[in-house]
């Protein structure tokens, strides 16, 4: 008995995670950096006399034209625009706990399309280097030298493979021709 009642729990959770990964497809996620501004465009049917935008279970804003003037709650407030003719949503200074799915009702009816917002911080641009500090064969140092001297150093070995360290970073590659192509160098190094 315990068996059917596991098989019938696993079957439920793999149901589950296609959902979640389903959802996951149909609204792919748009990534904002912290202290962005996010702007949400509904494509609304007809003109607009109620809209309620959500964020999880909460309400970010809503707006019935007859009854409820344009309101925010508290975590909005400051923070958030709602235009009432197109529907479009506007939150400034977005924080990682804005992350998630914000979706809209409009006219008592929800949208089919829901917004899947990560925001995350801002990465900083690498800065590629280009410099060798040694060249390295079988265990011996062939020359110390930077990328820029590569084109007068003449090697005397041949078909060996060869190390070009940078710093923590190497790279390995064979070199038929006794050629150095620094391109090899500076693209191709993973870490020690």
């Amino acid at each position: 008995m315990e068996g059917r009642s596991a098989v019938w729990l696993l079957a439920a959770l793999l149901l589950l995670l296609e959902a979640l990964i389903s959802a996951e497809e149909q609204n792919p996620p748009e990534y904002l950096e912290v202290g962005g501004k996010l702007v949400l465009q509904p494509k609304p049917s007809d003109s607009i006399r109620s809209i309620t935008w959500k964020f999880k279970d909460g309400i970010v804003g809503e707006f019935n034209k007859e009854t409820l003037p344009l309101e925010y709650s508290p975590a909005y407030k400051d923070r958030a625009k709602v235009d009432t003719t197109t529907g479009v949503l506007e939150i400034s200074n977005m924080m990682k706990t804005d992350s998630g799915l914000y979706t809209v009702e409009i006219n008592d009816r929800i949208q089919d399309e829901g917004y899947n917002v990560r925001v995350i911080k801002q990465v900083p641009e690498p800065t590629p280097r280009s410099d060798c500090w040694d060249w390295i064969s079988a265990a011996s140092r062939v020359s110390e030298t930077y990328l820029y001297e590569l084109f007068g150093l003449h090697l005397s070995f041949c078909d060996m493979n060869w190390t070009c360290v940078k710093h923590q970073y190497h790279s390995i590659f064979t070199t038929p021709t006794c050629q150095l192509m620094f391109s090899l160098c500076s693209f191709y190094c993973t870490v020690l």
